[in-house]
Formats: structure tokens, C-alpha cells, sequence
């Protein structure tokens, strides 16, 4: 059985619905999209917060090929051309690392919810979702990702949540 929109009652952003339905659509009957099929217009609306990570595998290290001005926010840092391992370390580089690996490995889509940036001195709550990208003989090896932060009516430390939600599933 084919993977669809009605298997992610769990993703509540809109945003991140729709693209994941344009990840959904761009991959036709196949496990999963190239980059090349995905259209960026059809992204735009989350422009500021969308992520391009592709692994390495000689290196064995994630890079970043592209990261909107609200993930370079968050890590008051240029986040294009960098590894994940200059911008984290220690259990957030191992969990972050690990999180990714299942989402190349398995393939599956990679959400979380709740607490965002968890060992961050500001984290924040909202959603990431992980998407595999394949190349072109279908072996996944980059993932194109979003991640919102969810707006509080107030701006304190109470309003973050404490734990996180985090579902992989697979790509059939």
C-alpha cells in the first residue's frame, strides 16, 4: 500500500502539509523524489524555513546545500555549505545524526513535534519533517526538510514543551 497524505494526521502544520504533498506528488510511483522533481515554486511558501542536507558517504557527514533565513536564525550562523557536525555536538549532534540516518536508511519521513532545538539555549516549540530524496537509481541520499516553529501567545520558557513527538514512517 502506497504512502499518502491521509498517513500523516500528526503533521498539523499547513505548511509543512502541503510539502509534504508536493513531495507526495513529485514522486509518482516511486519511493521517493529526486531533487530535480521537486518543484520549488510549489515550496515557496516555506522558503524561510525549508532545509537541504545531503550525506556524504565517503565522508560520512551531512552537509547543508541550502537552509532558508529562519533555520540561519535559529543557529545565528550561515547553515549553506556547513556539516551538521560544525553546527552541533555532543547529544544533539548524535541524536540529530541518528534522526537523519533512519530517514536515508529506511527511507522513511521524519517528523517531530513539540520541543524543537531541545538542547539549544532558546528551544522553541513547532514541527520538522524530514523528506528522503533519491538520485537518480533510486538510492535515497539527501533530505529535503522543513522545520516551523508554532507561534505563543506569550514569549516564555512555560510555553515549551517539555517532550517531543517523533514518528518515522515508511516509504512504500
Amino acid at each position: 500500500m502506497a504512502t499518502t497524505l491521509a498517513d500523516f494526521a500528526h503533521v498539523k502544520d499547513t505548511r509543512l502539509r502541503t510539502l509534504l504533498s508536493v513531495w507526495l506528488e513529485a514522486r509518482g510511483d516511486r519511493m521517493m523524489p529526486t531533487r530535480n522533481d521537486i518543484d520549488p515554486a510549489a515550496a515557496e511558501a516555506l522558503g524561510s524555513f525549508l532545509w537541504l542536507c545531503d550525506y556524504e558517504h565517503r565522508e560520512r557527514r551531512f552537509h547543508y546545500r541550502m537552509a532558508g533565513a529562519g533555520i540561519a536564525n535559529r543557529y545565528r550562523d550561515i547553515v549553506v555549505g556547513k556539516y551538521l557536525d560544525e553546527l552541533l555536538t555532543g547529544r544533539a549532534l548524535t541524536r540529530v545524526t541518528a534522526y537523519f540516518s533512519k530517514v536515508l536508511d529506511e527511507p522513511s519521513i521524519g517528523f517531530i513535534g513539540g520541543r524543537l532545538y531541545s538542547d539549544s539555549k532558546a528551544p522553541t516549540q513547532g514541527e520538522r519533517l524530514a523528506l528522503p530524496l533519491s538520485d537518480d537509481d533510486g538510492s535515497a541520499h539527501m533530505i529535503l526538510g522543513a522545520t516551523v516553529e508554532t507561534e505563543s501567545e506569550s514569549d516564555t520558557d512555560a510555553d515549551v514543551p517539555d517532550r517531543q513527538i517523533i514518528v518515522f514512517t515508511p516509504v512504500y
